[in-house]
């Protein structure tokens, strides 16, 4: 892939982009189109090519990343890749079952950490990982 001229890859990797389709052949998230594209960056950067697909804002791979942005576009349109960003809270009934199955509690060491850092988010509004690290 590394040996190919960089118009004639361009126009191989768009061909390939515009045919992606999962083995079912239902279409693939605009997420994962562009996984894949990252993967051939990196194969080309390993091989010390001079030009990024993605990253890149010449002339070269421009027709990949127009080819990319209309099928992220059209899948967009799709419904792909529109995942709600939100997460959906606790209920109480959840709640009561993580305490009856020893997931929460003081009885054991995993499940007193699990108490702290759930009482944390709930009553701190602690997100993350790094939020909860910082505490010590």
């Amino acid at each position: 892939m590394h040996h190919i001229e960089v118009d004639v890859l361009d126009d191989y990797i768009s061909t390939f982009i515009l045919s992606l389709q999962k083995s079912n052949c239902t279409e693939y998230e605009p997420t994962s189109i562009r996984g894949i594209l990252g993967s051939l960056d990196r194969k080309l950067k390993r091989h010390r090519f001079p030009y990024s697909i993605m990253a890149g804002s010449g002339p070269q791979f421009s027709l990949t990343r127009q080819t990319y942005n209309a099928k992220k576009k059209s899948l967009k349109k799709q419904g792909k890749g529109n995942r709600p960003c939100e997460a959906a809270p606790l209920t109480d009934g959840e709640l009561e079952v993580m305490w009856q199955k020893g997931v929460l509690g003081s009885h054991s060491p995993t499940a007193l950490v699990n108490t702290l850092w759930l009482n944390n988010c709930l009553h701190f509004g602690l997100r993350g990982t790094k939020e909860q690290y910082n505490l010590r």
